[in-house]
């Protein structure tokens, strides 16, 4: 038994050496499947072998076969222990992202390669840590070697900002590396812009970018299919665009043949789908509801960002609302509540939901609770509340609940409405609280778009406190604002204000406004004494005819002017047997026969018109009107019969 052992032993050996070989020349040629099998292979017949066991876990991961490669992790933990970075970068593909980034946090103890950064950024984004990201990806990019492509790099960072919602810090980031991009950048670029309400800009990176793809697939020689399918991203942003700039038939067709491609990318399908039935409305509810089918398929919210996945939900309670589905509805609102805590948009969603089954009494209920549980997210239950009442005709409710708004408070719109409310109420000295309040706020915010949004209500403000008489406040906000801008209209404002009550000062101003042409040459003494022109409307012949004589008088050079005859007025015909003292019949001017008096008298052997036992309503309406009104009679209870009334034959004679 010991001679046939030491013969296995050496044939292993054998054996061992072989593969091995075979193991060296595999990895040197990337034949990922080779390395694979012959690691199996090593590890039958050395459990322990951590080189043939390295070895298959790196081909798992070059041919994309995460699942296995964690399960061999999972089965040996040396394994998992000794490659963290590995470990960690199956846990992320297999979308275990909180665990990935514990594991992550062992092998950066250990090393400093950028791989290891690279992935803990990517993870940060996932996580939707998107400032964590963006330092990440900005490190990265610094301590990149001279010459290194960092396109990929790029478009993460331009990626992590739009998602941050810091989309125009990074375009600022951006904009000197649009020479070198490729398709993917751009594309980036162009949501940035979109993020930004740039539409013109975006549609034009977007066409750029498409057009690059499209350049650099048809150069590599993928068939058209691939093609469509590896740009129905660009298409549908594209599309989207459009419908965010009010058109419904050039992005209702381009959704169209996306989706009639079936793209392989489930998260596109599903933005999409998300679009046309936001764009439909309450029109092809049937289909829009067979579309939404695609919004809830397996895999797609891990692919798509928790913006998204809101998105999507919305749209889908507001299909269900449209078709008058209220217990799904709620159910998805409440599955809502529970996968998004803290949002803001099932509270909404419940709020529309009542209003549209007539439940007033409930309707600001759940928006007051949100409100007072959640304030740094309310902010549009907070407005939803102030139009509720504004609808109810509780102006003063609506004025607090917009005052209560301190990051709107003073925002231009929201200083408009305050004051139409207060307007509303009569309340003219609560409207000009709300104008200085707003003005002294952004006295000390006057960069950018601030100072545009401050010479806004300075100039408001000023023309509501002259309409109502303070003029001295409003010579104030005048002066500011002509500090700001040397404009004519402004000073003449400020001239009108300071006549109010300082006309020195306001002669001052008066001299520095800009002379009109042709003025020097007008008298103002003469224009004084001239009489008030009576209106030619009235007169226009006899006017014009007058001013022409005036005119031919002064210059004297004997130019005719020919008088028209005036008309001779017609004499008052009247009736010969007219009397001023009595009073005209009003309907002298009817026919006889339909004025209000006339009788017709009956011929003799005439017929009465009419069915058996028709009567003259007139004559009947005229005797009841002459007759002596008679006392009133108490009247009987009226009796019921669930049988009816049977007709009696009358008897006949025998």
């Amino acid at each position: 038994s010991s001679f046939f052992s030491c013969l296995r032993m050496a044939d292993d050996a054998e054996r061992k050496n072989t593969l091995g070989t075979q193991l060296v020349e595999a990895v040197r040629t990337g034949a990922h499947d080779t390395v694979a099998t012959t690691s199996e292979e090593l590890m039958r017949l050395d459990a322990k072998d951590e080189e043939a066991s390295h070895c298959l876990l790196v081909s798992l991961l070059h041919m994309t076969r995460f699942d296995e490669a964690l399960s061999l992790l999972r089965r040996m933990p040396k394994l998992a222990n000794d490659h963290p970075f590995e470990h960690a970068y199956c846990l992320y593909k297999n979308d275990e992202l909180e665990q990935a980034m514990r594991v992550l946090q062992t092998a950066l103890k250990t090393s400093d390669d950028p791989g290891t950064f690279h992935l803990e950024a990517q993870l940060a984004y996932r996580l939707q840590n998107f400032d964590t990201a963006i330092d990440l990806y900005q490190r990265l990019l610094s301590e990149a070697p001279k010459g290194e492509d960092t396109r990929e790099l790029l478009c993460n960072l331009s990626a992590a900002y739009t998602t941050a919602g810091r989309a125009s810090k990074g375009l600022a980031k951006l904009k000197s590396s649009v020479k070198d991009a490729n398709y993917e950048l751009l594309y980036n670029m162009a949501c940035a812009y979109i993020e930004t309400n740039d539409w013109i800009k975006a549609k034009e990176t977007l066409e750029k970018a498409l057009a690059l793809a499209l350049d650099s697939m048809l150069k590599d020689g993928v068939s058209e299919e691939e093609i469509a399918d590896e740009t129905a991203i660009i298409r549908a942003q594209l599309a989207y665009i459009e419908q965010a700039q009010g058109h419904e038939e050039e992005p209702m067709a381009s959704y169209t043949s996306i989706l009639k491609a079936k793209p392989s990318d489930s998260a596109v399908a599903a933005v999409v789908a998300s679009n046309m039935i936001a764009l439909r409305g309450d029109k092809d509810l049937f289909d829009s509801s067979k579309k939404a089918k695609t919004l809830v398929s397996e895999g797609v919210e891990k692919k798509l960002t928790m913006r998204q996945q809101q998105a999507i939900a919305l749209n889908r309670a507001l299909l269900l609302m449209l078709m008058n589905k209220g217990d799904n509805c709620r159910t998805l609102i409440s599955k809502m509540e529970k996968d998004y805590p803290g949002s803001e948009l099932p509270v909404l969603l419940r709020t529309a939901l009542l209003h549209r089954e007539k439940k007033s009494d409930q309707e600001m209920k759940g928006l007051e609770e949100f409100i007072r549980t959640c304030p740094g997210k309310a902010l549009k239950s907070q407005l939803t509340v102030a139009q509720m009442r504004m609808e109810r005709g509780d102006m003063k409710g609506a004025i607090e609940q917009l005052e209560s708004i301190q990051t709107l408070q003073q925002r231009p719109g929201v200083v408009a409405t305050l004051v139409a409310l207060y307007e509303k109420l009569g309340d003219t000295e609560g409207a000009s609280r709300t104008f200085d309040k707003a003005v002294a706020w952004w006295d000390t915010r006057m960069v950018g778009e601030d100072d545009a949004a401050l010479k806004t209500l300075l100039r408001e403000g000023a023309a509501f406190k002259m309409r109502h008489g303070y003029y001295k406040d409003a010579a104030a906000l005048y002066e500011k604002l002509v500090q700001r801008e040397r404009d004519p209209e402004t000073l003449a404002g400020l001239v009108f204000a300071y006549s109010e009550f300082d006309p020195e000062l306001a002669e001052r101003y008066a001299s520095k406004l800009p002379t009109l042409a042709g003025v020097e040459s007008v008298n103002a003494e003469s224009l004084e004494n001239l009489a008030v022109p009576r209106s030619l409307e009235r007169e226009p012949r006899q006017a014009l005819d007058r001013s022409l004589k005036r005119t031919a008088a002064e210059e004297g050079d004997g130019m005719q002017v020919k008088e028209h005859k005036k008309k001779k007025k017609k004499k008052l015909r009247l009736p010969k047997d007219f009397d001023p003292k009595v009073k005209p019949d009003p309907e002298r001017w009817m026919p006889l026969k339909d004025r209000s008096y006339y009788k017709r008298s009956r011929r003799r052997g005439e017929r009465t018109r009419g069915t058996q036992g028709a009567v003259n309503v007139a004559e009947k309406e005229k005797e009841k009107s002459t007759a002596p009104e008679k006392p009133p009679q108490p009247q009987l209870p009226q009796q019921t019969s669930s049988i009816g009334i049977r007709n009696k034959k009358k008897k006949g004679r025998r």
